[in-house]
Parts: structure tokens; C-alpha cells; sequence
């Protein structure tokens, strides 16, 4: 069942379902004051909550408030499927994390909410972990146009979660956190019970913090690259590097090559003026396939480890202008503001205007995808071996140096 953490909504429905008399339910939440033992006890005294269960509630508000601090907070929905009861839940607030993923790509999310959803157990007399949920308290333009508040999280039904504030579940699959919480479900032990609690909400923080490109995640983070970017891609970098020293065997292009020799093997180093006459390759010859070729490696560094092709089809200013003016006709006309209670802090849902770095699409920005580079060395480096024995090759390779000990300038012709 989703979970609507709007605050405003929590109001009508507790009023509709109980009346204004019990108003002090709700200055308590506003006031901070609902986390109490003594408080907990009214309410299941007044039969808001089931006999008994306030003591396992109070044990779960400390272990939450050890770990988040002030990021944290307990909350109530009303369900109507038991007398109107109350049925509490924990809110968990990541100001800003950093979603990295194997592929050592990264985006940075701000104000994502985690909900625990919680129901109770008569049998072992706890409240066990119902379901995890999250939301976004502020997205930018360009994640709300992707259809992304966090990797794990579906985006079905986001522009309906961020007007009313609803949660929607995350997948959480065969992972650690998952498994942790079946574990606390089922122990009943009341100390190891704890301990797997604090050990689930450490784990919370590895958890949102990691895209799991295994795990299948319901939206990725490399459709958030930069304007629109689309990255280089490593599936034909074997075959398309072997065209490359195909060709310049076939035309016996001489090669101005800064090489070393280490274990009587000549290797190719890893030099801007290795890299910029390659470029020129791509750039300038009639080697076969040369547009595709400049399409999948000549590209521009982005975030961490990840290069977009040149040719992306990136967004420009002005188009993402526009977006955020169909953003705000769209999804922010008539909004009712909800917002949310954090330990007395209101939190209201906010769209706010924030982009990935800029990329400048200039030639002196382009350069020759650095995987595909190591492919062509490598290549290279074995043809020459097997042309001449180590003596012969160094011989075949004419050393230019300057008087300064300038690095080496080799002509080679394969």
C-alpha cells in the first residue's frame, strides 16, 4: 500500500476519520512531541495503536534516531481496515547522495525520502518491516523529463507521487537489505532483533548509493548523462581497432610513435602525441568506415570514468529552458504544496532547476576514446613483434632526439 507522507493530507484524513477532537494527535506530530513513551502509550490506550505495541515502537525510534539524527522521523497514516487505526511509519532523508554503479558512472540526487512501512505482529509481538518505499522531496527538471527520482525506484507513477507526495516501493530484489529485512521479521529475540535493525539501516546507506546494473534497475543513471549525451560504447572495440592497424599496414603509413622497451618487448606509450595522431586518423584519412568510426570514439570526457560521443544530439540551453517552463505548466500548476514533517523541520516538495556539468562541444575538447586507444597499442605492439626479433625491431625503429632528451619520435613502417 503506498504511503503519502504529505502532511497535509495526513490532516484531512485523521480528521475525517476520528474529528476534530482529537487535534493534539496532530500538534504533537507538528510540535515533535509524538515520539515520546508516554505519548505512544495514549495512543494505544485510546486504541490508535494495538495494546501493547508501544514499548517495541519506542525500542525502533531510538535505534532510527541513533543512526539519522535529525533525518529521521516517525509518522502515522490512517488505516481504515482496522477501526481506524493509526498504523506508524519511519522516514529516512538523504539531503544529497552520490549513485555510483560498476560502470563508474555518477549522478547526485537531492532530499530522497525512504519509508518503512510497518505492521504488527501479534504473534511475536513486534512491528515488522511491511515495505520499503522512497519518493523525492526535489528533482530537476532534466530527472523529471527521464522519469528518474533513483535507480530502484519505479517511475509508473511519478508525476502523481511528487503532487500528492505518495511513495512509491523500491525493488529491493536479492540483495543484502532485502534478505536483512526478511531476517528482522523473523527473529525473535528482542536484542539480536535490534541488532539486525541498526545493521539494516547501515546498509541502507550502500543501498541508495549503488545503482546494481545486475539487479536490473527500473531506470538508469547514463539517461542522466549531460545534455543528452549518449556514451561511447566498448562492445566492437576489437574489431574496429584491428581496422585501424589494418589500414595503416595496407597503406604503409609511417607511424610517429613515442615507444619504450621493457622485457625485450617494445610497447607503445600512453602519450598525448600518440593520441592526437591517431585522432588524426579518424579525423583525416580514407580509412573504410571512417564516419562510423568518428561516431564511436571521438567523444568528450564526462562524469568519472564515462565519455559521450562528439556527435551527441545534446540538449542546448535554450531546450532545456523550454523544458522547465513544460515542467512548470505541466506538473507545478495548481499544486497544493505538501510537505513534510523532519523531527519539527517542515520540508516542502520543491522542483528545483539543477543540471550535470557542461560539456562545451569544441574540437579542442574532442579526443580519441582512451579503451579504444589501448586496443590500437596493443595491436600494434604485437604486429611489430612478430615483424623483427627485439634487436631488429629497435634497429627498424629510427630514434629522433633533440639535444634536450625530447621524448621519442619513431618512424615505423609496419
Amino acid at each position: 500500500m503506498s504511503v503519502v507522507i504529505d502532511h497535509n493530507d495526513f490532516i484531512e484524513t485523521f480528521i475525517n476519520a476520528f474529528g476534530p477532537d482529537y487535534n493534539y494527535v496532530i500538534k504533537a506530530i507538528e510540535n515533535n512531541n509524538h515520539k515520546k513513551l508516554h505519548f505512544l502509550k495514549y495512543l494505544s490506550s485510546q486504541g490508535f495503536m494495538p495494546v501493547g505495541s508501544e514499548e517495541n515502537l519506542y525500542e525502533m525510534i531510538k535505534i532510527f534516531e541513533q543512526k539519522f539524527q535529525e533525518n529521521q522521523d516517525l509518522a502515522f497514516e490512517v488505516r481504515n481496515s482496522e477501526g481506524f487505526e493509526l498504523s506508524p511509519y519511519f522516514k529516512v532523508l538523504y539531503p544529497e547522495i552520490e549513485i555510483t554503479n560498476t560502470n563508474k558512472e555518477k549522478h547526485t540526487i537531492k532530499n530522497l525520502v525512504v519509508v518503512f512501512s510497518l505492521i504488527w505482529d501479534s504473534y511475536s509481538r513486534k512491528w515488522q518491516i511491511n515495505e520499503m518505499r522512497g519518493l523525492r522531496l526535489t528533482l530537476s527538471y532534466l530527472e523529471l523529463k527521464k522519469s528518474y527520482s533513483h535507480s530502484h525506484l519505479s517511475s509508473g507513477s511519478l508525476t502523481s507521487n511528487f503532487k500528492s507526495m505518495t511513495s512509491s516501493k523500491f525493488c529491493l530484489g536479492s540483495s543484502t537489505l532485502g534478505m536483512s529485512i526478511a531476517e528482522y521479521n523473523t527473529e525473535s529475540n528482542k536484542e539480536q532483533s535490534n541488532l539486525v535493525l541498526e545493521g539494516i539501516l547501515y546498509t541502507l546507506d550502500t543501498y541508495v548509493t549503488w545503482e546494481s546494473l545486475e539487479g536490473v534497475p527500473h531506470n538508469y543513471i547514463h539517461n542522466l548523462l549531460p545534455f543528452g549525451g549518449t556514451p561511447v560504447n566498448d562492445s566492437n572495440l576489437d574489431s574496429h581497432s584491428l581496422r585501424v592497424v589494418n589500414f595503416l599496414k595496407e597503406n604503409k603509413i609511417p607511424l610517429a610513435l613515442d615507444y619504450g622497451v621493457m622485457n625485450d618487448s617494445i610497447f607503445i606509450k600512453n602519450s598525448l602525441e600518440n593520441a592526437e595522431f591517431f585522432k588524426n586518423i579518424l579525423q583525416n584519412s580514407s580509412i573504410s568506415g571512417r564516419d562510423s568510426l568518428q561516431r564511436e570514439y571521438l567523444c568528450f570526457p564526462s562524469q568519472g570514468d564515462t565519455f559521450l560521443q562528439a556527435d551527441s544530439n545534446f540538449y542546448s540551453v535554450t531546450q532545456v529552458r523550454d523544458l522547465a517552463k513544460d515542467c512548470k505548466q505541466n506538473y507545478l500548476h495548481n499544486l497544493s504544496k505538501p510537505f513534510t514533517f523532519f523531527n519539527g523541520r517542515k520540508h516542502s516538495l520543491v522542483f528545483s532547476f539543477y543540471m550535470e556539468k557542461k560539456i562545451q562541444k569544441d574540437e579542442q575538447n574532442i579526443i580519441i576514446y582512451p579503451k579504444f586507444l589501448k586496443h590500437v597499442y596493443r595491436k600494434l605492439e604485437s604486429q611489430i613483434q612478430k615483424a623483427r626479433s627485439r634487436s631488429q625491431a629497435v634497429r627498424y625503429l629510427t630514434t629522433l632526439r633533440s639535444a634536450k632528451g625530447s621524448p621519442r619520435q619513431d618512424q615505423v613502417t609496419l
